[in-house]
């Protein structure tokens, strides 16, 4: 099912809702009589913290999302050093201790690279939240969704970061329009508004009823407030569970992707300055540093593939943070890199 059901219940049903019965409340609000005007100040400073939760929340999912498209991309050059190399194994013959890693091919990574090369480059002109709006996917489940066919039917790895980025909004947003899809039109608006979350929602359906009952006791609009603010908090404390699990998760990542990028450099050395192309020439300790980076390649493809936002029930009514997806991937980084260190060691 396309990352739509998750994205568009937090953000289009979200904003579109929301933002509307805001709009229509919050007049009602204005015309009240001046003993509503403290249940209406009250109210205007409620509609603070959301704003600021959503950039907060914003801010760090498109971090992670740029995070793990860096990542992809640097996958790159490990292919082109494999390339050249002759009698190599192949990478699952090179997993000796069989760690849970996915299985994946010099072209697989090819591909996620080029990818994520042209998703980076048109970022930059996409709408507001793209990245996070990756992110909650997972940027390789994003990638090789979107890596068949762009909507325009031309193989995504022929085109250009615009393109590209396009076609990435079209899956994410149901595939192109021509298949029945929301096309890159809906994936951008519902990216755009993503980690809104449910507190513009709630914010407006709350100001709506308080415009309903104006006329009623100042006690039943204070009421009606408190509830607004309970609600809001409820929203909030969804924006910072992202935030905070977006950040603990590129934190992660990072250790990684540094790890990897050191490795990385020493069998560039090995391989282009050094010119050993043939991995019976390699020595035990060169062997044991390609092997290395191997496992890590394997453990930054799967690690970009978690989503970091799921909805248990499939209609946007149980949005929650994938913890035990992201912890079980950090689990294991820990693990793969002691393991390394003890053989560095």
């Amino acid at each position: 099912m396309p990352i739509l059901v998750v994205v568009m219940a937090i953000a289009a049903v979200v904003g579109a809702t929301g933002a509307a019965a805001g709009v229509h409340g919050g007049t009602k609000i204005v015309s009240a009589h001046d003993k509503e005007d403290s249940a209406k100040k009250r109210h205007e400073d409620n509609l603070v913290m959301p704003k600021d939760c959503r950039y907060l929340a914003e801010t760090a999912m498109n971090d992670l999302g740029k995070l793990e498209l860096g990542a992809l991309e640097s996958f790159g050059p490990f292919v082109d050093i494999v390339t050249k190399l002759q009698n190599v194994p192949t990478f699952d013959d090179l997993n000796q201790a069989k760690l849970d890693i996915p299985e994946f091919s010099q072209e697989d990574l090819r591909e996620v690279a080029v990818g994520a090369k042209a998703a980076l480059g048109g970022i930059a002109g996409a709408a507001v939240g793209t990245a996070g709006g990756i992110a909650a996917a997972g940027a390789t489940t994003t990638i090789i969704g979107a890596l068949g066919t762009a909507s325009t039917g031309t193989d995504i790895a022929s085109l250009n970061g615009v393109a590209v980025t396009n076609a990435i909004l079209a899956w994410l947003g149901g595939g192109s329009l021509a298949a029945g899809g929301g096309g890159m039109a809906v994936g951008s608006a519902v990216l755009g508004m993503a980690t809104a979350g449910a507190a513009v929602l709630v914010a407006g359906a709350v100001i709506d009823f308080m415009g309903h009952k104006l006329n009623e006791s100042t006690e039943e609009l204070s009421r009606q407030v408190d509830e607004e603010e309970k609600e809001i908090n409820e929203a909030c404390d969804l924006l910072s569970d992202i935030r905070l699990a977006a950040i603990k998760y590129s934190n992660s990542i990072k250790v990684v992707k540094g790890s990897y990028e050191d490795l990385l450099r020493q069998v560039s050395t090995i391989v282009n300055d050094e010119g050993k192309t043939d991995w019976k020439l390699f020595t035990d300790k060169d062997k044991l540093l390609f092997q290395n980076m191997v496992l890590l390649v394997g453990l930054l493809y799967k690690m970009c593939g978690v989503n970091l936002v799921i909805d248990d029930d499939g209609d946007g009514s149980a949005v929650r943070v994938n913890h035990d997806g992201v912890n079980s991937a950090i689990d294991q980084s820990e693990d793969i890199n002691r393991k390394i260190g003890e053989h560095d060691s």
